[in-house]
């Protein structure tokens, strides 16, 4: 046990000083050269110096004068006065001899060869060169006629283990455990002979799925070199996946030193930055295109091959998704979106059902023949139809008009606003709900069938650009307090850049506040413009001008959109954050925010403040106008239609067609000078190796799924936030999403490069995205039936008001106005009537005071509710299932005896999920502080403690 608790201390200090160690391996050798005191210059070349078409290499001297001058500083390479000629060259394209060289390269380096580009040339020869020195072994590929250069990575088996356990990187045992998730494919196939092989819409078929299966669910543990033989590690290879393998990688080229002159700057995203390299990515694993192979031998498929004919596919779309293939080619963060976008699509049928039918029911009741309110409208032989309206707003640009001419206005207006879309808000919200707290079940459920629970979290690089800020706030600083090794911003600089990022933010904010102002402005001109020109124009007045404001809406919310995006980069760029992680986190919660008021702040406008007007209609300006009488949804609900469809359109066909397009015109651009086209079907592109061809697609934006994840942010506010007065759009939004989620995976697997996998438990930030709309929906269908509708005012009215006095509702609403008081309206219309109606229930003081009171306590009892619901629904719906508790006790304890020599068997164990937590085993888990944890498991953070270190 002492030994085990010293193997552990050890564990933990080598990885705490594992950057550390590599800052004093990665001593000022650049290129294998000795150590050095003095600058480096870049004087000249080596003619001759390569034979495989690269850049040839830099003849690097010492600065003897500025050597003298500064006494031995900056660290650069070589001796005084001597020169680094040879030691670069011999070393490219070599390799160490630590295993066998796998057939797919690891990592893919680019770079393109430049005139006068020396400093570049010298800076890439020293990282490749601390590469080696790591146990990389690097290959440089390129041709004559080509300015590109290749450098193929290649991690060694003996490199792999030592990262592997330096990361705490968890491998699966030679122990697993079936009866939970599934079989070997023949296992699973050989029962079900009467399947068939042709395509079906809701499953796989058999060949499919033997392409598809994947070995049964398998026990992990950190990894341990010494320990070897306890790993499923039959074969050298398959030890580590290719997942792995790109991590590992991907790892060291993140620490590795890059700068001979400055021992600070590390990592791939510094090389990248400075334009040293073009490109780093993990290539795909073979070809997309499946055409001409057996399904039957599925050695003959890469797997991007099996993901697109099982996948990427849209023949596939009513299909479930192949989720475990998904997580072991892109990694745990991409195979979480997709988990989500599936996991949310397939409960859109609830509301988008529901919605529909909801829909029916409505069109019914509007056109049924005993609606006294419409019939009161659409009569125009007889008050109130015949009865002159006020205009809607100035006289100069708006008419008078009889009420009975807003009769489709009315029945289109009760369509979106009866019972029916109360109880559509209910099931709407309910559903939201239970959707979020089940999701984190699923995910709990995915995080433990990947292996993500416990997700390894070590130190993160720090990014380029804080690098350099931090290196010149202390350059500049006259303070000799300073330590230089502490990579920290200073308090009062962050606070005063965070500062600035929230002006800049408030400013941005202002602008679609601005904007929407400008659009009422418009709108008032628009009456008046169609006013003077007359005929067809004139009739449909309100029509046309309403069409023309929604389609200046979605181009305004387009257009900032892309303002803002492009903004919040330079913003956040501006705050500096230590990480990339850091990064990505700030830059969400701006372009989140953003595109929330964007996209919503026209339609809460039209639904819940253009309505309440209490101004006289002599005094309307150009920022004021009334409702139609026959209701103020008509607005919004045209809003969100005209802007979720067109959004969606716009969206999937530039999802479709600007990938394609980016990629064939770079293959276009390169065929000339870098590489050949990357089209498939294309003769030369057959013949190019895969990893070049990656070169030619489309970089990955961000992590890979900030922008898909937030198009379904804001989706998800078109399904929740206004569905009391649009039911449809959830049914809008599910068969947008059937075709998503094949949309994507098309980009992922064909017109994207591999995207190095990130390992996540969950889809994170986006958790509290999602529970802000939430809150945000509850609180604005809450409004939208308390204050907007007509629903309670029309209840109130019928069980009290009416029997008071005997007045239909409609006359209750509608007030009269003298015009002897409006100058413009005689100047404009001096032969109309002198009494015109607007419409205004709250001049009946004690009436309109009763029903304002009645709807503010419908809006808290609502919001109050749910709030309650959605509290009860949290706390009492566990997070994790019962059955994955178990099965991670189960789990942790075949580990530990695995390690510790217990009596068990290290084939197959069958598992039955009825593990008793009072049962020997769970004591047993308490004995002892070992790797494993003892501690009962009722979260994720119970079950992050457990396996911290290798024993």
């Amino acid at each position: 046990m002492q030994q085990s608790n010293n193997l552990l201390l050890t564990s933990r200090l080598e990885l705490q000083s594992q950057r550390g160690d590599i800052e004093e391996e990665n001593t000022s050798r650049p290129c294998g050269g000795r150590r050095s005191s003095g600058s480096l210059v870049a004087l000249g070349s080596v003619p001759g110096a390569l034979s495989n078409g690269c850049p040839k290499a830099t003849l690097l001297l010492q600065d003897k004068e500025e050597e003298e001058t500064k006494g031995g500083g900056g660290g650069g390479g070589g001796t005084q006065g001597g020169r680094l000629v040879q030691s670069c060259i011999g070393s490219i394209g070599s390799r160490k001899s630590d295993g066998q060289k796998p057939n797919l390269a690891d990592f893919v380096l680019v770079y393109e060869k430049q005139p006068n580009a020396d400093k570049l040339m010298a800076q890439r020869c020293f990282f490749e060169q601390n590469l080696r020195t790591e146990g990389l072994q690097l290959e440089v590929e390129s041709e004559p006629s080509s300015r590109v250069c290749f450098v193929k990575i290649y991690a060694p088996f003996g490199l792999l283990c030592r990262r592997a356990q330096r990361l705490q990187m968890k491998l699966p045992l030679r122990t697993a455990v079936h009866g939970c998730h599934g079989t070997p494919r023949q296992q699973a196939l050989s029962n079900e002979p009467q399947r068939s092989k042709k395509p079906t819409p809701f499953g796989f078929t058999i060949d499919e799925e033997l392409l598809l299966s994947q070995p049964t669910l398998q026990i992990t543990a950190p990894f341990i070199q010494s320990r070897l033989d306890l790993y499923n590690a039959l074969e050298e290879e398959k030890l580590f996946s290719t997942n792995q393998r790109s991590r590992i990688v991907f790892d060291l080229l993140q620490r590795t030193r890059c700068d001979p002159n400055n021992k600070n700057k590390h990592g791939i995203g510094w090389m990248l930055s400075i334009g040293a390299y073009k490109a780093a990515y993990p290539p795909h694993d073979g070809p997309s295109d499946y055409k001409g192979l057996d399904p039957g031998d599925r050695d003959q498929w890469s797997t991007r091959q099996i993901l697109r004919l099982t996948w990427a596919n849209f023949s596939c779309m009513l299909k479930p998704q192949p989720l475990q293939l998904i997580r072991s080619y892109f990694g745990e963060k991409i195979a979480f979106y997709f988990a989500w976008l599936g996991y949310y699509t397939a409960w859109l049928t609830v509301p988008g059902l529901f919605g529909l039918i909801c829909f029916a029911c409505s069109l019914s009741w509007t056109h049924s023949s005993d609606h006294h309110y419409l019939a009161e409208i659409c009569n125009s032989n007889k008050a109130p139809g015949n009865l002159t309206m006020c205009p809607v707003c100035i006289p100069e640009n708006c008419v008078p008009w009889k009420l009975a001419s807003s009769c489709e206005s009315a029945i289109w207006n009760y369509t979106f606003d009866n019972y029916a879309g109360i109880l559509m808000t209910v099931v709407t919200l309910t559903w939201a709900i239970f959707f979020l707290e089940t999701w984190k079940r699923r995910e709990a459920s995915l995080a433990f069938q990947w292996d993500a629970f416990d997700v390894e979290e070590y130190s993160e690089g720090l990014r380029p650009e804080y690098e350099t800020e931090i290196h010149r706030l202390n350059s500049s600083s006259s303070s000799t307090t300073i330590n230089h090794q502490e990579f920290q911003m200073p308090l009062l600089k962050s606070i005063c850049r965070k500062g600035a990022s929230l002006s800049g933010v408030l400013l941005l904010i202002s602008a679609v506040l601005l904007a929407l102002v400008a659009l009422i402005v418009i709108r008032i001109e628009i009456y008046g413009l169609l006013k003077k020109i007359g005929g067809f124009w004139f009739k449909y007045q309100y029509e046309v001008t309403s069409m023309i404001i929604h389609l200046c809406t979605f181009a305004v919310v387009m257009t900032l959109g892309l303002i803002y995006e492009q903004s919040a980069h330079r913003l956040t760029d501006f705050e500096c954050p230590r990480t990339q992680t850091d990064y990505l986190n700030s830059y969400i919660w701006k372009v989140f925010i953003f595109e929330l008021l964007n996209n919503f702040g026209p339609i809460f406008y039209a639904a819940l403040i253009r309505g309440q007007n209490f101004s006289l209609p002599n005094e309307q300006t150009h920022l004021k106008e009334f409702c139609d009488p026959g209701g103020c949804l008509n607005e919004p609900v045209q809003a969100i239609a005209i802007l979720l469809l067109a959004r969606l359109l716009i969206s999937n066909a530039a999802e479709l067609g600007y990938p394609l397009m980016k990629k064939v015109l770079k293959g276009r651009r390169l065929v000339t000078s870098e590489v050949s086209p990357v089209e498939e079907g294309a003769n030369g592109g057959r013949n190019q190796p895969t990893w070049r061809k990656d070169f030619a697609l489309n970089e990955p934006h961000l992590d890979g799924v900030y922008a898909e994840y937030l198009e379904m942010m804001v989706q998800f506010g078109y399904v929740t936030l206004f569905v009391s007065i649009f039911p449809l759009a959830p049914m809008i939004c599910l068969l947008n999403n059937i075709v998503e989620v094949r949309l994507d995976a098309i980009n992922f697997v064909v017109s994207y490069r591999r995207p190095v996998p990130i390992r996540v438990a969950g889809i994170d930030t986006w958790h509290r995205c999602l529970n802000i709309i939430l809150k945000l929906a509850i609180i604005c269908n809450g409004a939208v039936l308390a204050f907007t509708s007509e629903i309670l005012p029309k209840v109130i009215h019928n069980f009290y008001f009416q029997q008071d006095q005997n007045e239909s509702y409609l006359e209750f609403t509608l007030i009269s106005f003298n015009t002897t008081s409006w100058p413009q309206y005689k100047t404009y219309y001096p032969e109309e009537n002198q009494i015109c109606y607007y419409r205004d229930m709250y001049q009946h003081t004690v009436k309109g005071q009763q029903i304002t009171i009645a709807r503010l306590a419908v809006f808290i009892a609502f919001v109050m509710f749910f709030y309650l619901l959605h509290w009860l629904v949290h706390t009492l719906l566990p997070k994790i299932p019962s059955d994955i508790s178990n099965s991670m006790r189960r789990a942790n304890l075949i580990a530990r005896e695995v390690f510790y020599g217990k009596d068990v068997d290290l084939g197959s164990l069958e598992y039955s999920s009825g593990v008793n937590e009072n049962s020997s085993i769970a004591e047993e888990m308490e004995m002892n502080n070992l790797p494993f944890s003892s501690e009962s498991l009722t979260s994720k953070d119970d079950y992050s403690k457990i396996v911290t270190a290798a024993v």
